[in-house]
């Protein structure tokens, strides 16, 4: 009997156990946020005189100049975006490989009253110790000063996932 016993005990013992606690916190730590920040990329390229653009300044394109230098021809532009942005950081063991993320305004101080919600989605790899920048295209303008970012789901490069427990307010 205590052969068979111990033979249970074993068992038992080696099956793994699952934690019965989840994790409420995720593994990405916000660092900044910001609303409506723009950000200006130029670029240069040669410049393509076909029909449509003839290469006369008065055909140019908006804040576009030209210069000519050792590889003929070329133009430069300027274009301005305007965009949300969270700055995070992986302070988990596991590498992300997309993140969704929230940007909340609020109209009280006690953000309780939410006047509007963005989500986004970026496919970021992101490995445990690094800090880098979530961001997306906006349009609109910011609806209050009272505002807050936080991390819906995250998916890992190991194909697990964790996700933020809806509070009473998502239902």
């Amino acid at each position: 009997m205590k052969p068979a016993m111990l033979m249970l005990l074993a068992m038992f013992v080696s099956i793994p156990q699952t934690s019965g606690r989840v994790q409420e916190q995720p593994d990405i730590a916000i660092q900044n946020f910001e609303w409506g920040f723009d950000r200006q990329e130029s670029f240069i390229q040669r410049i393509d005189y076909t029909a449509e653009r003839s290469g006369r300044p008065e055909d140019r394109l908006p804040l576009e100049s030209t210069s000519n230098s050792e590889m003929g021809n070329i133009t430069r532009q300027t274009v301005t975006r305007t965009e949300a942005y969270a700055l995070v950081k992986n302070v988990g063991t596991r590498t992300t490989k997309a993140v969704e993320w929230e940007y909340i305004f609020f109209s009280d101080t006690d953000d309780q009253k939410e006047l509007k919600r963005y989500k986004f989605r970026n496919k970021i790899k992101i490995a445990p110790g690094e800090t880098k920048f979530l961001s997306k295209d906006v349009k609109d303008r910011a609806v209050s000063r009272r505002q807050k970012v936080q991390i819906i789901r995250i998916e890992y490069s190991d194909n697990s996932v964790w996700q933020r427990a809806e509070s009473k307010s998502d239902l």
